[in-house]
């Protein structure tokens, strides 16, 4: 599925005398090494920085080939086929030069990549021995030598078949026998094949391989040895086998090129599933060198063809899932001299150029993505897949488009291009459907001028104009071509050039190798660091480009979002990422929303996000699709804005996502009821009903859908009533009974109302068991329906057959549905069809009421008939003996004067003391005139013997009395109103002069109660202060330090708190009535004023409370009391009296902010500091408190409202 891209290129030009001869690096030094026969080069940071010559004659024109050439342990090591070792000092540059003492000649040999041990092969003409070198001895002492590679001995390892045995030992018959007397063309040697020798060591230094040519035999043969010079196995082949052979550095496996195709081998020789097709690639080129980097990711396999010109390939190749593809090939036209791979880097191969050029290539293994297409790079062919509408793992593809392998590769959301190695642009339209497959369509194909040997780092698609980015000669280019392949211009950059992209200002910008950002109208601030960049995407909402380096550094341009990214991808406006803990990171880059981190499977990496999908690849190969809720919800939220219900509540139940989301969309419940008619899943709008019905805050939606539902025709009511049962079923309480009653009036009586009916009753035995099913299904009164119920509930019929049989001989429905009511215990109900049955049952009627106590509903019942009526008159009497019994007096009253009792409403109004509901009945009963001022006179003096002062008030209103008794009354009840009224209608002011004296002694009386209130509140204010300044200062000592917790309870003043304390820790009872005790006790102590208690400032807010709740009903007093001073011509009490009022109404505003402060200190917090403590409400540590406890005395007053104030005359 990745592709393979550069992303970096660094070039040096070589200036040698001599042939090269290799290339090395030495990472723990930062230095690239480049040897030619005469020369070793050290090159740092792309600059030449010591050359040191190691030989005055070119050994290879004499003939004396380079066998082993490497580093041992900080020296340089060239090994010569006559035998000659030159060794050149790393730090020093210290040439040093020995003969090995080998007979014959060096054909091969290789450096231990562990040990450092080096083994050669030696051929003198007849035979093919092995020796392997100590390095680390003087002259690279042999200590072994003469082993002979071309054994016969079965190795340690070797395959041994067993059973039918090998395909050359089985019976084969005549043809079979034939057949093998025929030479094979896997014998025949290929022309452009070598006869040379081959030796390889195995990443962990144990063994190694041999790949030599049997003269004797007319093959190659490939060897496996171990370090003591032991044969474990040989790769068996029917293959004819070349001569370049490696192992794979990972999964213990071997390459062997063969006849233009790379097979896959065991340690033991078995040869493996696995064919890289390098001939379909590079057709009759023939495979000279190759080698895996350090993580066995990418395979080189350079490739040699001679046809007019001598051309070198570099083909590059990946494995998923056994699918080998070559992603990437470098052409150079004559021989590449060397190359190497960077032993701890797995991404930096170096290359030394026909021209003598040292590139180092950094690659990376991109995903080109685009809007949900992913395309990527297969063997000679483009594979083109969309993720938005199928999943398929590589190597499969919707698409394939044949192509020449490409050099690079560029994908846009509806633009695929690819440049070749012949220097060839494909230019592809893609056309991309949710419902059909992906198609492409060739819009142009032509040859471009770029040289041979540059390589191709980017191509991109600008304004119809073809933009190419190449490095050459050390120099680094773009240039742009149009359609037919001409060169517009060309321009020359610092850096490779890495992606072009057009931005919406109309600028160009470059993304460069070094991750600078090079615009043409704007600065664009890059990474700072140097890490090489690994993968990068375009940001399409703005300027700039997302890049990630090999440190997992993630930037948007210089600003760094993550240093823990394994791999991210961008598809506007949203960003992903995956740490290196796995766990994957979603963020839209235009809100700043990020999604909730979901952990993934190790080694999983993002391929692209096509909301509402994630896409990844597994470390197996296969792809996974994670739907995040973060772009779920956002789809849901924006089909529900186009009104598209029906696929909003679809993805919805898909993706697990709560419909309590519908309430923001609450019209659809209400007025646009057209979704409902497109529903086909009637399930699906039963799940919907069971999750808001089960959220108390969306209940009502669910209401409301019920009614929209009712509201459509009976054809979609049909469909939709199993909606409608389990909306009735699950709300609370059951509404079992209004489900039955919907059966009975909305579907007809057939089979669909039998099956829904049997659906409905399987679902709803788990709610509820058959006798309350039964009582439910009474409450329709269709005898008919309860059968098929009690039929439908398989159960014993017997159970209730003689109830049904007992009802059904019933004539009168409504006689049958008062008694379908009582079995219901509906009693209400039954009250109700009992009075419309025929003939009248009075006496049964009245049996009910009594025995279910159903007056108010009888009273509903029979209140249209006349109140002479007899029956109605009966009730009455009977709900008002009821009323009265159960002491609702008032209720009973309405009743009596309803039927005519008034002498029971008297009764209960003088109960109530309600003396105008009196007045009223003893005048609606037609009573005489001297025995209604008799009963009144009764009355009065039972209320003024009892105390009841305001209605002895009310009730000389209405009744004739003495002026001085009136008086009196009035004084008591603080009647201002009433006495100014009585002083005016007694025609010789007696009562005048009488009210002025009482009028006279209240202001006085009033003046030396304001007093006091206004000095007890000043009393209490100061002491209040007192006790939160000690308890200032004891805060500010624990703060301090000087005093702990612990001291606390020492001190005199808490000494009560701490012996309680004790004592409830001791006590073995249980912690429920200790604290029941704790909380008596601080009860009890909250009303002690005794100063010094621990609850003195508790104790002072309750009394405050107490002499405010006295201050205020002065005021109500004042109200009329004041007026009345006027009317009575007492202007001096009323002066004194209002200056005492406004005195004690400042003393209230402005003691009230003392005692209740707005702002609550510490020290305002009432009890003792013990207490306080280890209640929680305070940290004896500094830290803040876990809760604060605010005591109801704690909570001012109200201020005074407005009626209250309304005493203040202005005179």
């Amino acid at each position: 599925m990745r592709s393979l891209a550069i992303s970096s290129i660094i070039s040096t030009q070589l200036a040698c005398e001599g042939g090269i001869i290799g290339v090395e690096s030495l990472p723990h030094l930062g230095l690239s090494v480049v040897a030619s026969s005469s020369t070793v080069i050290f090159i740092s940071n792309s600059q030449i920085i010591r050359e040191v010559k190691w030989s005055e004659m070119d050994r290879e024109k004499d003939g004396d080939k380079v066998v082993v050439f490497g580093v041992i342990e900080g020296r340089i090591v060239c090994i010569y086929s006559s035998g000659m070792i030159s060794c050149v000092d790393c730090d020093s540059g210290q040439v040093e030069q020995s003969m090995l003492p080998l007979e014959g000649e060096i054909v091969a040999g290789a450096i231990n990549p562990v040990t450092s041990v080096i083994a050669l092969i030696v051929s003198n003409g007849t035979s093919i021995t092995m020796a392997i070198l100590d390095p680390n001895t003087q002259f690279f002492h042999a200590f072994l030598e003469g082993v002979d590679v071309k054994t016969r001995e079965a190795g340690l390892d070797e395959l041994v078949t067993v059973g039918w045995g090998s395909e050359k030992s089985q019976f084969q018959g005549k043809a079979g026998k034939a057949e093998r007397g025929k030479k094979t063309e896997s014998g025949i040697e290929r022309r452009s094949a070598t006869r040379g020798c081959r030796l390889v060591w195995r990443e962990d230094g144990e063994v190694f391989l041999v790949n030599y040519y049997d003269s004797e035999e007319e093959k190659r043969e490939c060897a496996i040895w171990n370090v003591e010079g032991q044969l474990i196995s040989r790769i068996l082949s029917e293959y004819h086998l070349e001569e370049w052979s490696a192992f794979k550095p990972m999964g213990n496996m071997i390459g062997v090129a063969s006849e233009g195709r790379v097979i896959m081998a065991e340690r033991n020789g078995e040869m493996r599933n696995g064919v890289i097709r390098v001939d379909e690639v590079i057709k009759g080129g023939r495979i000279k060198e190759g080698a895996w980097n350090c993580d066995a990711s990418i395979l080189v396999l350079q490739v040699e063809k001679s046809e007019d010109t001598l051309t070198h390939y570099l083909t590059l190749w990946t494995c998923a899932n056994l699918d080998w593809t070559c992603k990437l090939v470098v052409p150079f036209e004559g021989s590449i001299p060397a190359w190497r791979w960077n032993p701890e880097r797995w991404n930096e191969l170096m290359v030394v150029s026909p021209s003598n050029e040292l590139f180092t290539l950094n690659f990376a293994l991109p995903f080109h993505t685009s809007n949900g297409v992913v395309a990527t790079m297969g063997t000679c062919s483009l594979r083109l897949t969309n993720l938005n509408r199928v999943i398929l793992p590589p190597p499969l593809a919707e698409t394939f488009e044949t192509i020449a392998p490409p050099s690079a590769l560029f994908l846009s959301s509806s633009h695929l291009l690819a440049i070749t190695l012949h220097r060839f642009i494909y230019h592809y339209s893609i056309s991309v459907s949710s419902s059909t497959p992906l198609s492409t369509s060739l819009l142009f194909s032509f040859p471009v001028s770029i040289p041979t040997n540059a390589i191709i780092s980017s191509i991109s698609l600008i304004n119809d104009e073809y933009a190419v980015g190449f490095t050459h000669h050390s120099t680094h280019y773009i240039a742009f071509f149009d359609c037919k392949g001409l060169l517009l211009r060309r321009e020359v950059v610092h850096s490779a050039v890495i992606s072009t992209k057009k931005e919406k200002d109309d600028s160009l910008s470059l993304l460069l190798a070094d991750r600078s950002i090079h615009n043409e109208l704007n600065h664009v601030e890059g990474p700072s660091n140097n890490s090489i960049l690994a993968f990068h995407q375009f940001s399409e909402s703005g300027m700039g480009v997302y890049t990630l380096d090999y440190s997992s550094q993630l930037f948007h341009n210089g600003t760094i979002l993550s240093n823990d990214v394994s791999s991210f991808t961008y598809s506007d406006p949203f960003i992903a990422w995956i740490d290196n803990s796995f766990n994957l990171h979603v963020t839209d880059t235009l809100t700043s929303e990020k999604a909730e981190v979901r952990r993934v499977e190790k080694g999983a990496r993002l391929v692209c996000v096509a909301p509402p999908k994630v896409i990844l690849q597994m470390p197996r190969g296969n792809l996974e699709t994670i739907h995040s809720r973060f772009f779920v919800i956002r789809s849901v939220r924006s089909l529900l804005g186009l009104g598209e219900v029906k696929n909003a509540l679809i993805h919805m139940r898909k993706h697990g996502i709560s419909f309590s989301l519908l309430k923001e969309f609450s019209h659809f419940f209400s007025s646009s009821i057209d979704w409902l008619c497109g529903m086909e899943d009637g399930n699906l709008l039963s799940l919907v009903i069971t999750e808001l019905i089960s959220i108390p805050e969306c209940t009502a939606y669910c209401d409301m859908l019920v009614s929209s539902i009712l509201s459509l025709p009976s054809v979609h009511i049909l469909r939709f009533f199993p909606c409608i049962l389990t909306a009735l079923l699950l709300s609370k309480p059951w509404k079992a009974e209004t489900a039955f009653r919907w059966m009975v009036d909305h579907l007809p009586k057939n089979t669909s109302r039998s099956s829904t009916l049997r659906h409905w009753l399987q679902v709803c035995s788990s709610f509820m068991n058959s006798s309350q099913i039964f009582k439910s299904s009474l409450s329709t009164y269709d005898l008919p329906f309860v059968v098929e119920v009690v039929e439908a509930l398989s159960i014993d019929p017997n159970e209730y057959m003689h109830i049904l049989r007992e009802l059904n001989e019933l004539d009168d429905l409504f006689y049958r549905a008062y008694k379908m009511d009582v079995l219901r215990e509906d009693f209400g109900c039954a009250l109700d069809n009992l009075c419309r049955s025929s003939p009248p049952r009075f006496g049964e009627i009245v049996e009910v009421i009594k025995s279910k106590s159903l007056y108010a509903i009888a009273l509903r019942i029979y209140g249209d008939l006349n109140e002479k009526d007899p029956l109605f008159n009966t009730i009455g009497r009977l709900a008002l003996e009821y009323f009265s019994k159960e002491g609702k007096w008032k209720e009973a009253a309405i009743i009596g004067r309803s039927i005519g009792e008034y002498e029971e409403e008297m009764k209960l109004r003088e109960k109530m003391t309600d003396v105008e509901g009196w007045v009223t009945a003893i005048e609606l009963s037609g009573i005489e005139e001297d025995e209604r001022t008799r009963r009144m006179n009764e009355w009065k003096h039972v209320l003024v013997k009892g105390g009841k002062w305001n209605a002895a008030a009310a009730l000389i209103n209405h009744m004739k009395c003495g002026w001085e008794e009136r008086m009196e009354v009035r004084e008591m009840a603080k009647d201002w109103k009433g006495m100014l009224c009585d002083a005016k209608y007694d025609r010789n002011n007696n009562a005048e002069k009488r009210g002025r004296e009482i009028l006279k002694r209240r202001s006085d009386d009033m003046e030396r109660e304001i007093q006091a209130e206004i000095g007890e509140i000043e009393r209490l204010s100061n002491r209040l202060n007192v006790v939160r300044e000690k308890k200032r200062e004891m805060i500010a000592r624990m703060e301090n330090g000087d005093i702990g917790l612990e001291d606390l309870e020492r001190c005199d003043a808490f000494s009560e708190s701490s012996l309680a304390s004790s004592r409830s820790h001791s006590s073995r009872s249980s912690r429920a009535s200790s604290v029941s005790r704790r909380t008596k006790k601080i009860e009890k102590k909250k009303g002690s004023l005794k100063e010094g208690g621990e609850w003195e400032d508790a104790a002072i807010l309750i009394v405050c409370h107490a002499h405010w709740k006295t201050c205020r009903e002065l005021f109500s007093e004042s109200v009329y009391l004041l007026p009345s001073l006027v009317s009575f011509r007492l202007f001096s009490s009323l002066s004194s009296l209002s200056t005492c009022l406004d005195r004690l109404e400042c003393t209230l505003i402005s003691h009230s902010s003392l005692i209740w402060p707005s702002k609550l200190e510490s020290y305002h917090l009432t009890g003792p500091l013990s207490h306080i403590y280890e209640g929680g409400c305070m940290s004896s540590e500094g830290r803040m408190p876990s809760f604060i406890t605010i005591d109801h005395e704690m909570n001012p007053p109200p201020p005074l409202n407005e009626k209250e104030k309304e005493w203040r005359i202005n005179l």
